[in-house]
């Protein structure tokens, strides 16, 4: 087992870590400036620096939050779910007919002679499953920024055969102009 001093090695400097973390969290909740938590945290064992403190206290408050955020994420997307199945369900019947008159007799379509059907509802649905969709891709993160990275200094090689007309056409003109002009000095 010569490996097995390192694990313990290993896992007793996560666990001091993990108590720095907790230690210097607490300390800075109590009001201490990171400065003072680090003087604090240095007279109680082995120096450090505010910036390490900063850090410390950074990935503790993270820890911290990111259990109770991640069930109510659940929460929530379980009750858009339930939005989402409601709204398919609305999808799947059949449009109320359009009434008319004061007596709010059924409009039937002249052709058809079938009901016309008022659609407004569904139209409604639709949007409201969108915006269920949309609210659902922000909590999942499937509609964070993708990193794009590129060459700004990119030189274009090939122009189409539209855009190198008009290119050449407004040389064309750029040299007739000149020209002009040259004439005019000239003279």
């Amino acid at each position: 087992m010569p490996n097995g001093g390192n694990h313990h090695q290993a896992s007793g400097a996560v666990a001091e870590t993990a108590e720095r973390q907790v230690r210097a969290f607490e300390l800075s909740r109590d009001g201490h400036s990171l400065r003072a938590v680090a003087a604090i945290m240095s007279a109680e064992g082995s120096s450090i620096s505010h910036e390490t403190v900063r850090k410390l206290i950074s990935a503790e408050a993270i820890e911290r939050v990111a259990g109770p955020a991640e069930e109510y994420r659940a929460v929530l997307l379980a009750q858009l779910e339930d939005a989402r199945r409601v709204v398919l369900a609305k999808l799947e019947l059949l449009p109320a007919p359009v009434t008319a008159g004061k007596d709010g007799e059924v409009v039937y379509d002249p052709e058809t002679h079938e009901p016309v059907r008022d659609h407004s509802a569904h139209l409604a649905a639709v949007d409201r499953l969108l915006r269920i969709n949309e609210r659902v891709a922000k909590l999942t993160g499937a509609d964070s920024p993708v990193k794009v990275e590129g060459n700004l200094n990119a030189v274009v090689t090939e122009v189409p055969a539209d855009v190198a007309e008009l290119l050449r056409q407004a040389r064309e003109r750029n040299a007739a102009k000149r020209s002009e002009l040259d004439t005019r000095d000239s003279s």
